[in-house]
């Protein structure tokens, strides 16, 4: 159910909605100030620069300072995150901490009903804290997922979170987008009900989490739960359970492969998932109807693919499933550098659904199997998990910026993305020749 509540987020903040909203925001703020002009990027080439931001000199692109929001947010939370994954797990305080993070994160979202053209820079601060918490409350529900499933149920509950979170997305933008065509309904211009829509993933993710956190299983602390302590001693104790995982680790080295493999699977596959409709926007310049009836196609899809992939696994093996999803994503990543036609994205968009199910769904599943069984630092374990994600998404999003100011062009940033996919299946094919009792 956590995934139906936070899944909003993912959906109408950083895929469908708010780009799009940002996208044309940005616009109007760049002609307001005299930022959109005609340039040459680094290769010679002529394109239109639509900045949002300029300091001094230097020229930021409204799709560049998108990407570098996004990195910021998830670089914010890796570096925290370890630490409140030992003290949570120590204190079993792994509930509290997820609603403080849902909280705060349902609250960012509602202040994005304030972002326009005169307040874009709270509209930036509330959408990067959005993301910082999204990514904080999925650590510790992550964590969950062995202690709920038994090893041979792993993968089908997974599938099935991701499915609850697909088909939950879909039925608020559907909402959403129902409001937002017709803004007469509320009385109120198009540019309000799209902030209005914001708030509703805010309600939303707060509301049916608390489903969530009634009904998940009560914690046992790693160490003494009831130790009164100062905040220094809170971040020692954190250190100290982060050390007694990594000792642990040294003992794995199928685990420590696995998330090589996956910092650059989740490079490439993450950011693609979050700039995809900017790509959309900005490159082939899809109508807004069309650009969301696409999205809504991925999600469907994905459903199938959650549920498919996850039948798949007794008779190819998690790995071997991983290394074919891998091998679709290269595919993607050269057709976006390439693809001109609407029905060419429309395909594409057709083969990202199938996968993006599939590939989310084996990742956490892999992973969640691999935890010795039984243990109490769930958390800690899922911090490193959590924390190899978030670092790749950055890396993936500053790539993916980077390369678009550099070369003024999206369609290089996604075919460099293809990169991050071929390394993640180097490490994948080295996990099948490690000796080993996990799933392959």
């Amino acid at each position: 159910m956590y995934d139906w509540a936070n899944s909003v987020y993912n959906l109408c903040i950083t895929t469908a909605i708010f780009p799009i909203y940002y996208s044309s925001l940005s616009a109007t703020v760049s002609a307001q100030n005299g930022w959109t002009r005609p340039v040459a990027n680094s290769l010679g080439q002529a394109s239109e620069s639509v900045s949002f931001l300029r300091l001094g000199s230097w020229e930021v692109p409204a799709s560049s300072l998108y990407s570098y929001a996004l990195a910021l947010a998830y670089l914010s939370i890796a570096m925290v995150s370890p630490l409140l994954s030992g003290m949570a797990d120590y204190g079993a305080r792994r509930k509290a901490m997820m609603n403080l993070f849902i909280t705060v994160g349902s609250l960012a979202c509602v202040g994005l009903y304030g972002m326009t053209v005169d307040t874009w820079v709270w509209g930036i601060f509330c959408f990067v804290l959005a993301a910082f918490s999204w990514a904080g409350s999925a650590l510790f529900y992550n964590s969950f997922l062995p202690v709920i499933a038994s090893e041979s149920r792993i993968d089908a509950v997974s599938a099935k979170g991701f499915a609850y979170g697909y088909v939950g997305s879909v039925v608020l933008l559907i909402l959403n987008l129902a409001f937002i065509m017709n803004p007469g309904w509320l009385g109120m211009d198009t540019g309000q009900v799209t902030r209005l829509s914001f708030v509703s993933v805010g309600l939303w993710w707060w509301g049916f989490s608390r489903i969530t956190l009634a009904g998940l299983p009560g914690e046992e602390a790693s160490g003494q739960a009831g130790l009164r302590t100062t905040a220094l001693g809170w971040l020692r104790i954190g250190w100290s359970e982060l050390r007694g995982v990594v000792v642990a680790m040294k003992g794995m080295p199928s685990l420590k492969t696995f998330l090589f493999a996956y910092f650059f699977t989740c490079a490439g596959l993450q950011t693609i998932m979050l700039v995809a409709s900017l790509f959309g926007a900005e490159v082939l310049r899809l109508p807004t109807d069309r650009l969301i009836a696409v999205i809504l196609l991925i999600q469907i899809i994905a459903i199938g693919g959650s549920f498919g992939f996850a039948r798949l696994v007794p008779k190819m093996g998690n790995v071997r499933l991983l290394i074919l999803t891998g091998l679709v994503w290269i595919l993607v990543c050269m057709a976006a550098a390439v693809v001109q036609q609407e029905w060419e994205f429309y395909t594409m968009a057709g083969v990202v659904g199938v996968i993006m199910g599939g590939s989310q769904t084996l990742l956490r599943s892999t992973y969640a199997k691999m935890i010795p069984t039984g243990t109490r630092n769930n958390a800690s374990f899922f911090s490193f998990y959590d924390l190899t994600e978030k670092v790749a998404i950055v890396f993936g999003t500053f790539s993916f910026g980077f390369i678009n100011q550099w070369t003024g062009s999206m369609r290089n940033s996604a075919l460099f993305l293809a990169l991050y996919f071929v390394i993640g299946i180097y490490f994948l094919i080295r996990m099948l020749r490690i000796p080993r009792e996990n799933p392959s």
